[in-house]
């Protein structure tokens, strides 16, 4: 990829050094006229040439006033004489391949051709020919007069440049050559110029904003364009020192985000010279638009360009010597698209300070714009390879992520053998410590008393009921449905109710503010059975009580919380009963639950207990 662009560049600096002659490759003809001494003559009168004795003076092309009259401005007639020995057979053709500002073209008293205004703002015809057809009907034998009248600023390179007269067949064909250098070509790089902004923009958009190169890039673009702009467009809706003081200003603010983009590239710093640079730029410009004018802008402008021209050239060193240092292939590519736009834009300060601007087409326009767009092309490809690097990477963590997706799967399930077997654990332990402390003291009594041989047949038959019972409640707090709190009180109540009628205590079963579904985490139903029951059995049994409520409502401070309690008429707890076994196993189980147990006896009687459970999505780790 890098060969490629490489020998890319170097046809780029081919086409770019052979295209500032090539329209005037193909000059020399026996039939061309150009001349090199003419006449001419300031004259601010643009609607007929002056006549024979009106004053004019001998100049060589091509005429800079900037170098031959110093503060020359306005209008300027020169003329040329063409002596034709017979009448022409072809029409003629008359080129005027470099001129400023704008220009029209008389043959004898007629003007052939305009490029436009001629007032200020003239029309800036300035880096564009012009070409006029001489038909047969002028083209009689004897001397005919090419009058040529030329408006331009003072200070700005204005006048003419080369000057070609002869038959259009052959001179047509320079004139298209060298509108598509001067002009086509300064179109398709302002048309790429603003393709290549509006492609960084997206590109940096499809980044999501990671990396600010494709937006420096974006915006080195559009400022470029701003300058390619001034080559291109005829009337600006603004006056000239305005439009250029704007179009010019465009190649600093192009340098700086150039440089920018360049030093984000290379990952150094170099904020201080580019500050520094913004502030000298900063106030050149304020100082132009403040105390310049139209004379004065060009003159003032070039030095702050040649800084640019300076940067560029340490851009230049600082690839080669990152190239050179760290094998850094970006920074090679960097450099010799920035070595094109050196040569472009020294190509025209050369002719600025030390040629003539009118004798050569300026080539500044297309170098930034090849510049920017080899770099776009290889920041593509950098980023293309990231992609595609990244793919990869992507494959090999999917094919990472499966593998290890499988792995866990496998030890997910084995966890899941090892939690079922735990669980199963577990449920055998309660389930067989629930029939030990119940079933397993009923039956030890009844083989006491069988063995004593009790002949009591009706403790003996209460003793089995409550062995039948308790047998019945562990059944019950074990099944699906005991996981619900309304579904475990109905069934406590299902098999308590007649039990406790029997030893004269009737139950108040209040659970309508219980909500619908209530539920209870796994393995706790049995604990939550366990508390009802004793407080149930104590009140019936111990506290002498014929009456008491068991109610179930959900706390109004906390929705998710639910609250059971258990409040009887009891005679109310005596040292022994708060000191005994039933309370503690109560205070057990309730933490079991993860619950908050309280137990109140009023100095009048009776006993109150209350247990909050924990919130319906709180799982307990002790079983």
């Amino acid at each position: 990829m890098i060969h490629t662009i490489l020998t890319g560049l170097s046809l780029g600096l081919l086409l770019l050094l052979g295209g500032c002659k090539a329209g005037n490759s193909q000059l020399h003809s026996d039939h061309i006229i150009r001349p090199t001494h003419i006449e001419a003559l300031a004259n601010d009168n643009f609607h007929t040439p002056p006549g024979e004795n009106a004053g004019w003076y001998p100049v060589s092309l091509p005429d800079n006033w900037s170098v031959s009259r110093p503060g020359q401005g306005g209008g300027v007639w020169y003329r040329v004489a063409v002596d034709l020995p017979a009448a022409a057979t072809d029409e003629m053709g008359v080129v005027l391949a470099n001129f400023s500002m704008n220009a029209t073209i008389w043959w004898d008293e007629h003007q052939i051709e305009s490029g436009g205004r001629m007032i200020k703002p003239y029309t800036r015809n300035w880096h564009r020919p012009l070409y006029a057809t001489v038909g047969l009907q002028q083209l009689s034998a004897g001397r005919h007069w090419l009058h040529i009248r030329v408006h331009g600023y003072a200070n700005d390179d204005a006048g003419i440049g080369t000057l070609l007269i002869g038959p259009a067949a052959e001179v047509r064909p320079v004139y298209e050559r060298i509108y598509f250098i001067q002009h086509t070509m300064s179109v398709v790089a302002l048309v790429f110029s603003l393709l290549l902004a509006l492609g960084a923009l997206l590109m940096w958009v499809l980044q999501r904003g990671q990396s600010d190169v494709f937006l420096l890039m974006a915006g080195a673009a559009a400022a470029w364009s701003l300058v390619i702009s001034n080559f291109v467009i005829y009337t600006p809706l603004m006056s000239r020192f305005y439009w250029e003081s704007i179009a010019d200003g465009a190649i600093e603010v192009y340098g700086l985000l150039h440089a920018v983009m360049v030093f984000r590239i290379l990952e150094v710093d170099r904020t201080l010279l580019i500050r520094s640079l913004a502030v000298v730029f900063a106030s050149g410009w304020l100082f132009i638009l403040l105390f310049g004018d139209d004379a004065t802008l060009m003159g003032w402008q070039m030095p702050m360009h040649s800084l640019i021209l300076l940067l560029v050239v340490y851009l230049i060193v600082l690839c080669f010597r990152y190239w050179c240092e760290q094998q850094n292939r970006t920074a090679l590519v960097l450099a010799v698209a920035l070595l094109i736009q050196i040569i472009a834009g020294g190509h025209d300060w050369w002719l600025v300070y030390f040629s003539n601007q009118l004798d050569s087409p300026l080539t500044m326009q297309l170098g930034p714009t090849l510049t920017l767009l080899v770099v776009g092309i290889w920041m593509i490809y950098r980023f293309s390879l990231a992609l595609h690097e990244s793919a990869a990477h992507a494959e090999l963590m999917q094919a990472e992520i499966e593998r290890v997706s499988a792995s866990l799967k496998a030890e997910q399930a084995q966890m899941a053998a090892l939690q079922k077997e735990r669980a199963v654990a577990l449920e055998r332990e309660r389930f067989s410590r629930e029939l030990h402390d119940g079933l397993g003291g009923y039956l030890a009594a009844i083989s006491g008393m069988l063995h004593d041989g009790i002949q009591d047949q009706q403790l003996l038959t209460r003793t089995v009921d409550q062995a039948l019972l308790d047998m019945r409640l562990v059944m019950d707090g074990i099944g699906e449905e005991c996981n619900d709190v309304g579904m475990l009180l109905g069934m406590l109540r299902h098999r308590l109710q007649q039990p406790l009628e029997a030893l004269g205590l009737h139950v108040s079963w209040n659970m309508t503010s219980l909500p619908a579904p209530c539920p209870l985490p796994d393995g706790q139903a049995m604990h939550l059975m366990r508390i009802v029951q004793e407080a149930l059995t104590n009140a019936a049994r111990h506290a002498g009580a014929d009456w008491v409520e068991v109610r179930a409502t959900q706390l109004m401070h906390d929705r998710n919380r639910v609250c059971i309690e258990v409040i009887d008429n009891g005679c109310g707890l005596g040292e022994a009963s708060a000191a005994g076994k039933g309370l503690a196993n109560m205070r057990r189980r309730a933490e079991m639950l993860q619950a908050q147990f309280t137990i109140n006896s009023p100095a009048d009687g009776g006993v109150h207990i209350t247990l909050i459970l924990p919130p319906s999505d709180h799982a307990s780790a002790d079983l």
